[in-house]
């Protein structure tokens, strides 16, 4: 399974496929509550961003979110 996926399964992330290449998921950024999924991420290589907030960023920034390390 990909790493990203992976990532988002283990932390109980909710995404739903967006064609075959990206998923779909509130947004992660914890300055944002997000209550319908605005955040696109690619599958292949974890690029997110938020079409709503503007919040972007890469698996790193992905995996300091859900493992709470994330520093602003």
């Amino acid at each position: 399974m990909n790493d990203v996926l992976s990532l988002l399964d283990q932390y109980n992330v909710d995404y739903k496929y967006s064609g075959k290449t990206h998923v779909k998921c509130c947004c992660l950024n914890p300055a944002h509550q997000d209550s319908n999924p605005s955040m696109s991420i690619r599958i292949e290589d974890g690029l997110f961003k938020c079409w709503s907030c503007g919040f972007k960023g890469g698996y790193n920034t992905l995996y300091k979110i859900l493992t709470g390390s994330y520093v602003k």
